[in-house]
């Protein structure tokens, strides 16, 4: 079996620039160097070594996502509040646009019925003078009768 250099400052210094703390950095390769190595093993920690460079956020990464994350919040209530005035706007327009319609079918509405009124008075005038003619013809008649049976009895 063939023996591995492995070079545990630079180790320790390459989790640290990754945001490893030092404790932890040195704990971590303090175990794998006194397991016994192998090539894969080698391998194995190279990998999560290159993993925690590129995966772990710095604090300037999370600085820079936070401020992302504050504009994109302002922005959206920029553009809530716009939203919400532009639908209190169409809703007051909405609203006067109803105001308007129904003023103008009450004012239809009160013309019909005034028209309706007049019609059935006009109707109630109409069958009053038509009942006046029947009963003065129904009396006319009468008087007729009347007169006939006076003039039959008298002679």
């Amino acid at each position: 079996m063939s023996e591995v250099t492995f070079d545990t400052h630079a180790e320790i210094r390459k989790l640290e620039r990754a945001g490893c703390p030092t404790t932890q950095a040195e704990a971590m390769v303090d175990l794998v160097s006194r397991a016994p190595l192998n090539i894969q093993m080698v391998k194995a920690l190279e990998r999560l070594s290159f993993q925690v460079e590129t995966n772990m956020a710095t604090k300037a990464d999370i600085a820079e996502l936070r401020a992302e994350t504050k504009a994109d919040i302002a922005e959206l209530r920029a553009e809530t509040r716009s939203g919400i005035a532009d639908l209190r706007a169409e809703t007051r327009s909405g609203i006067a646009d109803v105001r308007t319609e129904t003023k103008a079918d009450f004012a239809r509405l009160e013309g019909q019925i005034a028209t309706s009124r007049k019609e059935r008075k006009a109707d109630i005038e109409e069958l009053r003078a038509d009942i006046f003619r029947a009963l003065w013809i129904q009396g006319a008649s009468l008087a007729a009768l009347i007169l006939a049976f006076a003039a039959v009895a008298l002679r």
